[in-house]
């Protein structure tokens, strides 16, 4: 499966060989509104900084109750935008748990 990122640099590759934007976009299957498309969202340093204090205080909340704590602390922020920078942060942050070892079960 190719993504949409890679369907955008081929139909401006196929720009510069002059072919219209809109003959590429119908070669690659890709709507031109999709390709002419552009992210507004604003970068996420401040948040990213406050879910990371959040994620080393309070190490076995997940991203629900992180996004309560925001809320409480009065910021007003999206319970899945909050779960997508978790899981790209806490992911990183927290320790991986040793697996429980099976031959004490099986002993008894």
């Amino acid at each position: 499966m190719v993504t949409v990122e890679c369907k955008k640099e081929a139909v401006v590759f196929l720009k510069t060989k002059e072919v219209s934007e809109r003959r590429s976009c119908q070669l690659i299957l890709l709507a031109r509104s999709t390709c002419q498309y552009r992210i507004r969202r604003e970068p996420d340093e401040e948040f990213e900084k406050q879910i990371k204090e959040l994620a080393f205080a309070h190490p076995r909340y997940g991203y629900r109750r992180v996004h309560a704590l925001l809320k409480r602390g009065g910021q007003k922020v999206n319970r899945k935008r909050v779960g997508r920078v978790c899981k790209s942060l806490i992911c990183k942050c927290r320790a991986q748990r040793k697996p429980k070892s099976v031959s004490a079960s099986r002993s008894r």
